[in-house]
């Protein structure tokens, strides 16, 4: 969409744009990112997504010499856009050769404007067999450039000829889809796996908990035979599920409707735009 790029505090054609390939972020993956909706020309829920983004910060040990949302909001206004997908990445930038980065780094920061994606259709999903999520490691609750794990998600599920796939941790429980939040209807109640399960604090996941739409609860492979209805939530938007492997998912328009709601209009009061 966007011919022009934010890099390190300048507007600059994305075609000029570099980084040095000694930047860690594509040597080993060492930094984080967020993905935000742009909707008439605002970065939706901006201060939740940068301080995620800090949270991620603080544990990898990153510092960042620019006020990100400064640098966001410069972006938006000289590139003016109705709707897009914004894209900030943060990596540690350039050091000394190996893993220990030293004392002496240079951060890049890059922020790209992608079109918006069509609205989301009913999809058939999978459980994933080969690629567990480590509820254990502190990388699963922030957004890293390593995406791996996530990357070999999603390869499964479109060799199964499916469009996700929902990931286990280690101990069988279910964390999350491959880039989206597990939404499932038991019952009377909409559940979600626990962070302590693995999965990643999604802002759409908090808007959907503070609105009282969606609990935390521990959710197996087993569970989801009891599910009426799934949903994959994140950022972008709420995508119903139609199949699970070879099993027919009914969807729910009212309680997708519920859900838009709750997260673009909490996004309008937080963030100051229209009602």
């Amino acid at each position: 969409m966007s011919a022009r790029l934010w890099l390190n505090g300048a507007l600059v054609p994305a075609a000029a744009a570099r980084l040095d390939p000694a930047d860690r972020g594509f040597l080993l993956g060492d930094g984080v990112f967020e993905t935000i909706a742009v909707r008439d020309g605002r970065a939706w829920h901006l201060p939740a997504h940068l301080a995620r983004m800090a949270a991620g910060m603080a544990v990898l040990g990153l510092s960042c010499p620019w006020d990100i949302a400064a640098e966001a909001e410069a972006y938006l206004d000289a590139m003016r856009p109705d709707a897009a997908v914004l894209r900030i990445t943060l990596s540690r930038g350039v050091a000394a050769r190996g893993l220990w980065p030293g004392e002496m780094t240079r951060p890049s920061l890059v922020m790209q404007l992608s079109a918006p994606p069509p609205a989301p259709r009913p999809i058939r999903i999978v459980v994933c067999e080969r690629t567990q999520r480590n509820q254990n490691s502190p990388l699963s609750g922030i957004k890293s450039l390593n995406y791996l794990d996530n990357i070999l998600a999603r390869a499964e599920a479109v060799a199964r000829g499916a469009k996700d796939a929902l990931l286990c941790n280690t101990s069988g429980d279910l964390a999350c889809a491959s880039a989206a939040t597990l939404l499932v209807a038991v019952g009377d109640d909409w559940l979600t796996p626990r962070l302590a399960d693995g999965a990643l604090p999604g802002i759409t996941r908090g808007l959907l908990m503070r609105a009282g739409l969606v609990r935390e609860a521990r959710l197996t492979v087993a569970t989801l035979s009891q599910a009426k209805r799934i949903i994959l939530a994140n950022s972008l938007g709420l995508t119903p599920v139609e199949a699970l492997a070879a099993r027919a998912i009914g969807i729910d328009g009212e309680a997708l409707a519920r859900m838009t709601e709750a997260t673009r209009g909490d996004a309008r009061r937080r963030d100051g735009g229209p009602e």
